[in-house]
């Protein structure tokens, strides 16, 4: 009897304990929140009346109810919910993808990070963390006002999406304009305007970034775009433009720029709005780190006059040499690949995978991801094993760096940092090589 008391007083001593401790827990989550970072993006506040604002790029923002136990919370805005596992790292939170999260685009609430299976989890800074960062506080009620008030620099038209060319194009299609809708102008807004309409007549035409023809961008003169990244999957829009700054309007992702014409094409550099989405081919347009990009246009027939033609001596004919162009080479064994090859799908992440000649390998982010196995091959694919997790990719080496693009069955479970290893939801991951 003694010991049935004894083991009832120990046993509510502990649970006297622990509640406290997991309110505790629950408690924190009763704070705002800022996605950790170099500014201001997402910003959740959520209350003990369990209640949440949520406020994102360029102003955004949705209200909802928050549930929470002791491992998950659950935001609900509208019909949308999302779900999430948390935990803290001192005041600032965690949060992971659950498996029956569902994120939704074009939705802010939908697009709130993490959004990857993978993901082991992101990092919201707590307000005080933030503040002690040096960032600046978040203020939603000017944000609310910016978002709202008409601009006085820029038309805002109500822009319309230009309807996508069939097929998929070549990365270094000899006319990627084909891509490009013909004659298909920004739509009016419903209300007069009385600013007139920007045009684009000295920026159309062909660019391609820094000189590289692995990827082109095409401006028409009537305000629309074209990009066709390096997969070579295309992504028209609409052009926004004052004097010195440029957005480009995706179907479902806007690109905001700092704009300087030169002599020979433009030069991009990200503002400070600018937020990229690298799932969405928009996203995947540089610049993406914060150094600018040169978009150089390309030599038309008629832009300078021919060269007169002189008669070459006999000697010399036979001496020219064209510098063939490359195609990608299907990786096939281990020596092709032996090396360090860095992946950077955002400024903010960058992935290393590190390839020996007997077949080892070690893969890390700069998150904390951390893995090592074994590279072997079945046939073309590359089937990379740590563990008990599996990743199966194809590979093709074109110039310094080699392409992954997964196959069907490349399904990791969720089991080491392996499963974390790019690509994932992409599909094809380009890894330079150091």
């Amino acid at each position: 009897m003694r010991r049935i008391c004894l083991a009832s007083i120990i046993l509510a001593a502990f649970l006297h304990c622990a509640a406290p401790a997991t309110d505790e827990d629950k408690a924190r989550l009763f704070n705002t929140f800022y996605l950790d970072g170099d500014r201001v993006t997402y910003v959740l506040t959520m209350r003990r009346d369990r209640t949440f604002d949520l406020y994102g790029p360029d102003g955004s923002h949705t209200a909802g109810t928050v549930r929470a136990d002791d491992d998950y919370v659950t935001l609900s805005a509208g019909g949308l919910k999302r779900y999430f596992r948390y935990s803290f790292k001192s005041r600032d939170l965690k949060l992971g993808c659950r498996e029956n999260d569902k994120r939704v685009k074009g939705e802010l609430l939908g697009e709130l990070p993490p959004v990857n299976d993978f993901e082991v989890h992101t990092l919201y800074l707590s307000e005080g963390d933030w503040r002690k960062k040096g960032r600046p506080l978040f203020k939603p009620r000017e944000a609310a006002a910016r978002a709202t008030e008409p601009s006085a620099r820029v038309q805002e038209p109500v822009v319309g999406t230009p309807n996508p060319a069939a097929g998929t194009p070549s990365p270094v299609a000899k006319s990627p304009a084909a891509s490009i809708p013909n004659s298909v102008p920004p739509a009016t807004s419903q209300v007069p305007s009385t600013q007139p309409a920007v045009s684009f007549d000295d920026m159309a035409g062909t660019y391609y970034p820094n000189g590289k023809k692995d990827q082109c961008l095409v401006i028409t003169a009537n305000g629309c775009f074209g990009y066709v990244p390096v997969e070579g999957a295309a992504q028209n829009g609409t052009l926004l433009r004052t004097d010195n700054e440029i957005s480009f309007v995706g179907p479902d992702h806007k690109r905001h720029f700092a704009l300087r014409l030169l002599p020979s094409g433009f030069e991009l550099t990200r503002r400070p709005t600018d937020v990229i989405k690298p799932e969405d081919v928009l996203g995947r347009m540089p610049p993406q780190g914060r150094e600018a990009v040169v978009w150089m246009k390309a030599k038309e027939p008629g832009d300078q006059p021919a060269p007169a033609k002189t008669e070459e001596p006999v000697e010399n004919r036979n001496l020219k040499v064209e510098n063939p162009v490359l195609a990608p080479t299907p990786v096939r064994n281990v020596q092709a690949i032996v090396g360090t090859f860095v992946y950077k799908p955002n400024p903010f992440l960058a992935e290393t995978l590190v390839i020996g000649e007997d077949g080892s390998f070690t893969y890390k982010d700069s998150n904390g991801a951390n893995a090592a196995g074994k590279l072997s091959f079945e046939g073309d694919v590359l089937v990379f094993t740590a563990g008990e997790v599996v990743r199966r990719f194809t590979g093709a080496l074109e110039g310094a760096g080699v392409t992954l693009t997964s196959e069907k069955n490349d399904k990791p479970s969720q089991k080491n940092d392996l499963a974390s290893m790019s690509p994932t939801t992409l599909k094809t991951a380009r890894y330079e090589k150091k």
